[in-house]
């Protein structure tokens, strides 16, 4: 789990045994394939991150039509406004697939600052690129 964990976006700055300890912070969630990781409008205060399989982002239109807004899979970073400003979720997800994510609340990020401020820096810059390229 480490190596591929290494290997996303949000530990593109770290060190693998700055990875292991960011790994170790945090959560991992299993969703089967269908399963609703959130809804939009529902509070938030996590960022994921995709370790396996992939996720449907969308929004419900008037008369229940589903628009895709993005699929995405390894390695992306979802989420990522949330952990900061804990607002209402701005889109629904949904596992397409059997999927494993990486889970950081703001209670552990908020956590990691606190006792390893390098490694919460890198990760928070890590999470601003993806914002900056949405």
């Amino acid at each position: 789990m480490l190596h591929a964990f290494s290997r996303t976006h949000i530990c593109r700055y770290l060190s693998e045994d700055e990875a292991e300890k960011l790994l170790a912070e945090g959560t991992l969630r299993n969703l089967q394939a269908g399963e609703t990781l959130f809804k939009v409008g529902e509070r938030g205060d996590s960022l994921f991150v995709i370790l396996q399989g992939r996720v449907h982002v969308y929004r419900e239109l008037k008369g229940g039509v589903v628009k895709t807004l993005v699929v995405l899979g390894y390695g992306s970073i979802i989420g990522e406004v949330a952990v900061i400003d804990q607002q209402d979720r701005s889109a629904s997800i949904a596992a397409l697939d059997d999927s494993a994510l990486f889970e950081l609340s703001r209670n552990q990020l908020v956590k990691l600052l606190r006792t390893q401020p390098a490694i919460a820096a890198k990760v928070l810059w890590a999470a601003m690129e993806t914002l900056s390229v949405r």
